[in-house]
């Protein structure tokens, strides 16, 4: 199916309808519209080079008024559509943790893989044949035939995604608010099928499966088929995506390192080189806030404590804390009182 140009000019007929489904005003869906036909499609675009590999990875930060729709589009379309059960990245009341629970806390192999550029895979075309299927019904409510919600599927469409440095069609970027919920979806048939795959080869005790945005674990009680492997490349192939085997790993339970965690004496675990890097940081940030911190230092010390308390909370529960990593009353509220708007949380940029 042809696809939505960028220049087409919107009639009061399908802005009528983005003004009701997205509760937006009409200045609003014009600027983010304009902002789509420049060259960066009204994003920031920021390259960070990663250690210690040298790679480049862009992250595009969208201007106001795209944020502004997008924020909208994640929560009055995106967040309403079905997702597989398999998905905990960019899925509300669902973690890293829980994905991480599901393999670790029954004993057995764990199989770790992830996919090779996951979301530069993710075009245009399947993203907007995706969300054709999915809001079809949401649609119907405002009397649209197949070509104007044609269009309505195609503008959302654009201001979700941007136009890569190398190739020919728009990709999903990383660094917006709803790229990850976008994949999830585009994933949800893909999804469907490796837990069937999961089921197939081992019916009396199932593959258990879970994805953490392009994460893929696998574990089971006893050795995880060995037919597994090949099956899932081809099924991602067919998907257009392909499985990276230089980062596929096996593990038994004790060994593995699931989501930057592990199990430990019946429970969940951060690895000693975690608490380690945790513990340092906190005694770093210690001894800045007793001198003369700057505005950028009280906001690392808050962006600390709040992953402080999220893991300890989340790890450890009510339980021992490592030492490291507990934060006196005093310093917690003296962060406190300096405390500015949070950072925006690290699975808004990448899972």
């Amino acid at each position: 199916m042809r696809r939505v140009e960028i220049t087409a000019l919107l009639s009061p007929k399908i802005k009528l309808a983005l003004k009701a489904l997205l509760d937006l005003d009409s200045e609003t869906i014009d600027s983010a519209w304009r902002a789509c036909r420049e060259r960066e499609r009204g994003y920031f675009v920021h390259r960070l080079k990663q250690a210690p590999t040298g790679k480049v990875r862009e992250i595009h930060t969208p201007q106001p008024a795209v944020y502004q729709v997008q924020q909208k589009i994640l929560k009055r379309v995106l967040y309403s559509l079905p997702v597989s059960r398999a998905a905990f990245g960019g899925v509300p009341k669902r973690s890293h943790l829980d994905a991480a629970r599901v393999h670790l806390q029954q004993a057995g192999e764990i199989l770790q893989t992830d996919v090779v550029n996951a979301f530069a895979e993710t075009s245009y075309a399947r993203i907007s044949k995706c969300l054709r299927k999915q809001i079809k019904p949401m649609l119907w409510a405002f009397s649209l035939n197949r070509e104007e919600r044609k269009v309505v599927v195609g503008w959302l469409t654009h201001l979700m995604v941007i136009n890569p440095e190398r190739g020919r069609f728009p990709r999903l970027p990383l660094g917006t608010p709803t790229s990850l919920a976008v994949f999830n979806i585009v994933w949800t048939d893909l999804d469907s099928d490796i837990l069937h795959l999961c089921h197939k080869l081992s019916p009396d005790s199932p593959v258990r499966y879970t994805r953490y945005v392009d994460d893929l674990s696998f574990s089971h009680d006893q050795q995880i088929h060995e037919e597994l492997l090949p099956r899932l490349t081809r099924a991602l192939t067919d998907y257009g995506y392909e499985l990276n085997t230089s980062k596929t790993r096996r593990a038994p339970r004790d060994e593995a390192i699931i989501h930057g965690l592990c199990w430990n004496d019946g429970q969940l675990d951060l690895p000693d080189a975690s608490i380690l890097h945790l513990a340092q940081r906190a005694h770093r940030l210690r001894a800045l806030l007793f001198g003369a911190p700057t505005t950028r230092e009280w906001s690392e010390a808050a962006q600390l404590l709040r992953e402080l308390d999220y893991l300890t909370h989340e790890v450890y529960g009510g339980g021992l804390i490592p030492n490291g990593l507990m934060i006196p009353d005093e310093l917690r509220a003296l962060i406190k009182s300096h405390q500015h708007r949070p950072a925006r949380w690290a699975d808004e940029l990448w899972g």
